[in-house]
């Protein structure tokens, strides 16, 4: 009888872990974002859909086509976050990002687009809150991102997912995040200048 108590209760723990909703925050000046501030979430009947390639690269696709009859107002998203060559996604702040699946060697990649419209050329950030796998399939994610597009030549747009996460989303975009995607980037640029001074002047001394 407490065998079947247990396989109950572990049941209904299931089927509350998969019924948390997910959610898409958006806004910005950027080209996709188009001066528009919008939340969708499963609530609404947008469907959450993710296609992983282990845990370096996600592609979280979002679309009402299941539940809105209206083919003219459909709307659909598409998040991929990838992490430097070898490396798993994991929680943390990834600096220095450009368009994924095209990211440069040993950077982050980033892309969000929506609604027919998505830049080619991407640079930006994101910060991992959670993140989970089960059995090699995305189980949980909290991310907040902010991509520059066309290198900002087209303005900003800032975003923040929540996939089966308990974490809120962080409607802002968030100064904090800002403030390390800067500092991040920073500390990346200023190595980088190090390396290029390093091997000028042993070239020179060579």
């Amino acid at each position: 009888m407490k065998k079947y108590i247990v396989i109950l209760f572990l049941s209904l723990l299931s089927s509350f872990a998969s019924a948390t909703p997910s959610y898409l925050y958006y806004t910005g000046n950027g080209y996709v974002a188009g001066g528009k501030t919008d939340t969708i979430s499963s609530l609404d009947g947008f469907d959450f859909s993710v296609n992983s390639f282990g845990a370096n690269v996600l592609s979280i696709y979002i679309n009402d086509f299941a539940t809105n009859p209206d083919f003219q107002t459909t709307q659909f998203f598409l998040v991929m976050l990838s992490a430097p060559s070898g490396l798993d996604l994991q929680v943390g702040t990834y600096a220095d990002a450009t368009r994924a699946p095209f990211q440069e060697f040993g950077s982050p990649g980033l892309w969000f687009a929506g609604n027919g419209r998505g830049s080619n050329q991407i640079t930006g950030g994101f910060r991992i809150l959670d993140i989970a796998f089960q059995n090699n399939t995305l189980s949980t994610l909290a991310v907040d991102f902010m991509q520059n597009e066309e290198n900002g030549y087209l303005g900003q747009t800032y975003g923040s997912l929540r996939y089966q996460s308990a974490i809120p989303l962080t409607t802002i975009p968030e100064p904090s995040t800002l403030a390390l995607l800067c500092i991040a980037f920073g500390a990346v640029v200023a190595y980088r200048r190090k390396q290029s001074r390093l091997q000028s002047s042993g070239a020179m001394s060579a």
